[in-house]
């Protein structure tokens, strides 16, 4: 009988020191590397400005990732201003917003495409048709970045 309880106690001593090996090599396996797990970039500010004579516009955003959220203002002077938010995101080089503001008591939505160029963005032009109270681009296609130019400026400014 002692040979029977010294055999069972080595045979469970060995399946137990063998379930330890598999369980430590099994947390081996589900440990994750941290260094290959991609980081995404915090959030970025920008701000904008085109000025011709006394007018004044202003762009002021904040990127996350392709996405955009911010603010866009058109004081023209001794005419009536317009303030809004805009929202969008970047397609490579361009930016494509909708502007909601309202102007004169009354709410609107006009869609925006500007070309970044190195610090400036670039209006783009083009044809547009009226749709509620939005003004949409007709063919985003066949839009020219040949508008209002916007400098990139210090964001202290807003």
């Amino acid at each position: 009988m002692k040979t029977f309880v010294i055999a069972l106690i080595s045979c469970c001593t060995f399946l137990f020191s063998c379930n330890n090996t598999t369980t430590n090599a099994s947390k081996e396996h589900t440990t994750i590397n941290t260094d290959s797990v991609p980081v995404r970039p915090a959030a970025s500010h920008a701000c904008f400005q085109f000025i011709a004579k006394q007018d004044t516009f202003d762009i002021s955003y904040t990127r996350n990732g392709n996405s955009i959220t911010g603010t866009m203002r058109f004081n023209h002077f001794e005419k009536d201003k317009s303030t809004g938010t805009i929202h969008g995101g970047f397609s490579a080089d361009t930016l494509k917003l909708f502007y909601n503001f309202q102007s004169e008591g009354v709410n609107s939505v006009r869609q925006i495409y500007l070309k970044q160029v190195g610090d400036q963005l670039i209006t783009g032009t083009g044809d547009e048709y009226i749709k509620a109270d939005s003004a949409l681009l007709k063919d985003p296609l066949k839009i020219q970045f040949n508008g209002m130019v916007y400098t990139k400026v210090d964001c202290a400014k807003d």
